[in-house]
Formats: structure tokens, C-alpha cells, sequence
């Protein structure tokens, strides 16, 4: 009695057996003859349940296209022609994120300039950034963006001392008119020292510091204004 391997389980088996005695598989030592020519090559037979089912990633080729870039996994097929794209019908290609990022710039340059300008906004936070005290206009003094030492000393301190030496120069040659560029002057000094004056005051808070400066600032900007209607006063009634 010859022994061979049982072609489904490998262990020694007797030619005569119907049967396997350790797997069951009927005619244990016969093979068909496609199974003997793979044998004979040393192939070894793929069971059909082992067989993996291939997939690929697609996307529509129309770059106009609502769905146009949405990646979709299918069965793998020798050539794309048979896939089409359910919402415009134009052909689908295997889904390649630097190809289609190449095709957008070419066909729909406008799109990847919005999309990088909203990244942008979104990531880059904007940032404040105070004007040098040489470099600030009358709008940024009366929005109180001037730092309250250039505000104080320079617009309303030095400032007023100019404008009344002039005003109280025309008003004595020309008449009590011109006094009133004092009181204008004045109003919008203290207008910008006082809004200096309170920006500097939250930042002093925020750092947990003294605010005096911030104060003084402010009651020294209405005593200024109150000064200037003085001037105005006396130039009248004299």
C-alpha cells in the first residue's frame, strides 16, 4: 500500500483511501490536472476565499465639477474608462492629492487664492501694533492710540502753551475773537490725553500697577480746558 500527501491537508494518506482520514476531503491523493501543473512548477494553489478584493481611489476629472476632488474607493479594474462621475458624467481619475492640487492652480487659480487668504485669516491673528509717538495723526490722539507721556507733555502741555501765547497775541492786537482758538485747542487736547489717559489705565490694571498717572493726567486736562475758558472770559469781558 503506497502513501502520498492528501492534497488538502499535506499529511500522508494511502492512495486507496476514499476518504482523508485527519481533513475528510474525498479522493485525498488525486489532483486535477491544473493543480498537478501548478504543483509541478512549485506554485502553490490559492484557495478562492484568499483571494483579496483589490480597491483604488478615484475622483472626477472635471475640475468644475460639485463633487470635483471627492476621493471615492472602488474595485480595481485594468482601466478607468468604465467609472464616470455620477454627477457630471465626465471621466474618473485615480485620486492624486499633487495632481489635483495642479490641475485647481491651473483651471481655478481664484479658488486657491481664496482658500490661502482664508487660512490666513484664520491662523494669523491680527496684531496691534502702536503708532511711534512721531508718527501719530489727530485721528489716533483722539482714539487715544498716542501714549499718554506724548499725549500729556507734547499735545496738551507744550501744545497749549503755544496756541495761547499766539491767541492771546491776536486777541490783544485784533480783538477778543481770536481767544476762542484757545478753548478749541484746549477741548480737543484734552479730548485725546483723556482718551490716552484711560487705554493707559486698563494696560495699568491688566499689569496689576498703580493708575496715578492715568488720573492726574485726566484731572490736569480739565483743569487745561477750564484755564482756556478763563482766558476767554477775561478777553470778553475786558
Amino acid at each position: 500500500m503506497a502513501l502520498k500527501s492528501c492534497r488538502e491537508c499535506k499529511k500522508k494518506v494511502s492512495t486507496e483511501a476514499a476518504t482523508c482520514p485527519n481533513c475528510g476531503v474525498p479522493n485525498p491523493t488525486s489532483f486535477t490536472k491544473k493543480e498537478s501543473s501548478l504543483k509541478a512548477t512549485g506554485l502553490k494553489v490559492k484557495k478562492s476565499n484568499q483571494v483579496k478584493k483589490m480597491v483604488m481611489t478615484i475622483c472626477c476629472s472635471n475640475v468644475h465639477c460639485s463633487v470635483w476632488a471627492d476621493a471615492v474607493d472602488v474595485p480595481k479594474k485594468p482601466s478607468l474608462k468604465n467609472y464616470k462621475c455620477p454627477k457630471c458624467n465626465s471621466q474618473m481619475i485615480e485620486h492624486n492629492e499633487e495632481k489635483i492640487e495642479e490641475m485647481a492652480r491651473k483651471a481655478r487659480p481664484w479658488e486657491i487664492d481664496q482658500r490661502l487668504e482664508k487660512e490666513q485669516t484664520e491662523t494669523i491673528p491680527e496684531k496691534y501694533t502702536p503708532p511711534k509717538p512721531g508718527d501719530a495723526n489727530y485721528s489716533q490722539f483722539l482714539d487715544g492710540d498716542v501714549d499718554l507721556a506724548t499725549a500729556y507733555w507734547g499735545y496738551m502741555f507744550l501744545g497749549s502753551i503755544v496756541v495761547g501765547f499766539v491767541a492771546g497775541f491776536l486777541t490783544g492786537m485784533f480783538g477778543a475773537f481770536f481767544s476762542l482758538a484757545l478753548v478749541f485747542y484746549s477741548g480737543w487736547a484734552a479730548a485725546g490725553v483723556w482718551a490716552s489717559a484711560e487705554k493707559y489705565k486698563v494696560k495699568k490694571i491688566e499689569q496689576k500697577q498703580s493708575v496715578v498717572w492715568g488720573v492726574l493726567a485726566q484731572i490736569f486736562s480739565v483743569i487745561n480746558v477750564l484755564g482756556a475758558l478763563s482766558f476767554v472770559l477775561q478777553a470778553f469781558g475786558g
